[in-house]
């Protein structure tokens, strides 16, 4: 009776939950769930405020013996011009303040922020005509893991004459390069755009003196510079490009007072502003910004012998590719170091590479006999900061940088096979002036039987001998259908190259529409809606917005996107299956749905469209049916039981 006594009351409660949930489903409905597509940035802060808050403190030597304008950091346009060749001459006419360059790449786990410092001259004191050159450019590659806000320093890598350092306080294994030491910071404050300062320690780097090179362990912040001076930069906001290409300074750029000052505030510049580096990284010619492709036109003691970002390159850290530290730092980080823990290659903000996705496969010739199916080899060939393609055997292969070696063994003829599971990432190049973006060979894995060429074009017993097919400007951003006779692909291009979006994606109602008008409350299972899309460069993201006619707000879920058979790459079917734990929260009402989706432009932000469909009236969901026995008939009962288990315990214990 003790533990009839102590379980009454649950039995009790069990009781009439039950009866009320058998009769009167309970379901959650959450709210409106944030979508985030490739674009969204879920942030508070800018991605400029992200390499603010991170921005290095530069320790920058100076050489005793010679004017110590020679050591400054500045900006390229110093003097008012964007001509490369003139800035050996000005150095002493004009002001030296203090500018750093920075970009931003990103993806799903990480942040890459390169910062670039500047210097009108590399020089030495011997002035030595095989080691001087009008201009120079160095810098610093942070590695950033999104561990939450700002994120946490994962790696710092440094650029200097042509080799790359790492420093990392993380406990990473060598790859085909090696960790040269720990990451020395300072605690101190930088502006934040959304108001006040921001405390938080930055990174130092150590600039030498003449030559410029960056380190990260010559700790001149505890043992003084060489020579007991030098001048020490520290961040003090972002400046913007005005439409007049005049800087706007939001932040504070200064020039050291001498040779030895300790304390001078550098600004922040964007590289891909427009009308900076980046944006006249084609501008090249005698008397321009760039006398070759990623090299600052000059003439002083060596011609046009200082490179940007995207041609600089280690000849000794393994199968990576020149610039890739700029366009493509995921893959060569990955090359350089193991143990970085969860590190997604695929970017979801890049605007500086051109980007290639194998989306389906189609091998139509066997050579090999009945009993010997084809066996479909790809190789994809970028374009590096040189302007050469990728090895031999392309970024298709294990054997070159941290890429992807692919084999599809006996693969089924006149079959188009989704490669997402097969090839799960994409690729990555630079557009190169007067080069092509890419090369496919597709062909049989079958080296030395004198039939690897069958996947190529074959007609009349001609086929290609090199099986290297060349594609460039004459493709724009979107979705090809790239076909060599035996076998074909389809891929997605985007990044820097033509954009061909003149209009957003448009959707059609039509036989795919499939949902029923009425629902019947007996009725329990899902309810699909579908819907075909159209769009001219193929689309990144599609969701499903829906709503009951008396709700307010809209739910959106991830809908899923198939190829439409009739359209190939442009031409799109929707779908989204309703469960009945959804649209049971909706009887006695009339669904309302809409479908949003956002096209390919998913390296460029500001020119991405997207487009809402017309709001379509849904099924009617039938009302619920009538309980047996009325709620409150069931909560007396209830609460009869409760009190009738209770009495008989409370005679039983006066008993």
């Amino acid at each position: 009776m003790g533990q009839l006594k102590k379980y009454s009351w649950i039995f009790s409660i069990i009781f009439i939950v039950c009866m009320l949930t058998s009769f009167f489903p309970v379901f959650i409905q959450l709210g409106e769930a944030r979508y985030l597509g490739l674009f969204s940035w879920n942030h508070s802060f800018t991605r400029a405020d992200l390499a603010l808050y991170w921005a290095p403190v530069w320790y920058q030597d100076t050489h005793s013996s010679d004017p110590s304008e020679l050591d400054y950091i500045t900006n390229f346009n110093f003097d008012g011009n964007w001509r490369g060749n003139d800035n050996w001459d000005n150095l002493y006419s004009y002001d030296l303040k203090a500018y750093i360059y920075f970009s931003v790449v990103e993806t799903e786990t990480h942040w890459f922020i390169g910062y670039y410092d500047f210097h009108p001259r590399d020089w030495t004191h011997l002035w030595s005509p095989a080691d001087c050159h009008e201009n120079d450019m160095e810098g610093v590659l942070l590695v950033i893991t999104k561990t939450g806000d700002y994120g946490s320093l994962l790696l710092m890598e440094t650029e200097a004459h042509n080799h790359i350092y790492q420093y990392s306080n993380e406990a990473l294994a060598d790859g085909t390069d090696n960790i040269d030491g720990d990451v020395e910071s300072e605690y101190l404050s930088t502006p934040a755009s959304q108001g006040g300062t921001l405390w938080n320690y930055h990174p130092l780097v150590f600039v030498e003196d003449q030559g410029h090179g960056v380190h990260g362990n010559d700790d001149w912040n505890k043992d003084d510079f060489p020579g007991n001076d030098g001048v020490v930069y520290k961040p003090r906001g972002i400046v913007e490009l005005g439409l007049d290409d005049k800087y706007y300074p939001e932040g504070i750029a200064e020039e050291p007072s001498g040779r030895n000052d300790r304390d001078v505030g550098y600004a922040l510049i964007d590289i891909g502003a427009k009308g900076d580096l980046w944006d006249r990284r084609f501008n090249i010619g005698e008397g321009d910004t760039y006398g070759a492709f990623g090299k600052f036109d000059g003439d002083d003691y060596m011609d046009d012998a200082a490179s940007t970002p995207w041609r600089w390159d280690d000849g000794d850290d393994g199968p990576t590719f020149t610039g890739e530290i700029f366009y493509n730092p995921a893959d060569m980080v990955d090359q350089h170091l193991n143990g970085l823990g969860e590190f997604d290659h695929d970017y979801v903000y890049n605007p500086y590479c051109i980007r290639v996705t194998i989306n389906t496969y189609e091998v139509k010739w066997d050579r090999d006999g009945s009993n010997d199916l084809s066996d479909g080899y790809l190789n994809l060939h970028m374009v590096d900061g040189e302007g050469h393609f990728t090895p031999d055997d392309g970024v298709l292969d294990g054997d070159s940088g941290s890429q992807f070696s692919w084999i599809g063994w006996d693969f089924p003829r006149y079959t188009e096979i989704n490669m997402s599971d097969r090839i799960p990432r994409s690729f990555y190049g630079i557009r190169y002036p007067g080069q092509y973006y890419f090369g496919f060979k597709s062909r049989d894995w079958d080296p030395g039987s004198g039939d690897e060429w069958l996947m190529g074009d074959y007609n009349g017993g001609y086929h290609e001998e090199d099986y290297l097919h060349m594609y460039g400007s004459e493709l724009r951003e979107g979705m090809h259908f790239l076909d060599w006779g035996g076998s074909n692909v389809w891929i997605t291009l985007a990044g820097d190259v033509g954009d061909d979006d003149e209009e957003a994606p448009y959707f059609i109602l039509d036989s795919a529409y499939s949902h029923p008008e009425l629902v019947p409350s007996n009725y329990s299972g899902s309810i699909t809606f579908s819907v075909n899309l159209t769009d001219a460069s193929g689309i990144s993201e599609a969701v499903f917005e829906f709503k009951g006619e008396n709700d307010q707000n809209w739910t959106r879920e991830q809908a899923t996107m198939e190829n439409n058979p009739i359209d190939p790459g442009h031409g799109f079917i929707l779908r989204y299956n309703m469960n009945q734990t959804t649209w049971t929260n909706y009887y006695n009402q009339t669904i309302y749905f809409r479908w949003w989706a956002m096209d390919n432009d998913d390296e460029r932000p500001d020119d991405a469209l997207d487009a809402y469909s017309p709001v379509f009236e849904g099924p009617e969901i039938e009302p619920a049916p009538e309980p047996i026995i009325p709620l409150w008939m069931l909560i007396i009962i209830g609460l009869v039981i409760a009190f009738l288990i209770s009495f008989v315990i409370f005679v039983k214990r006066k008993k």
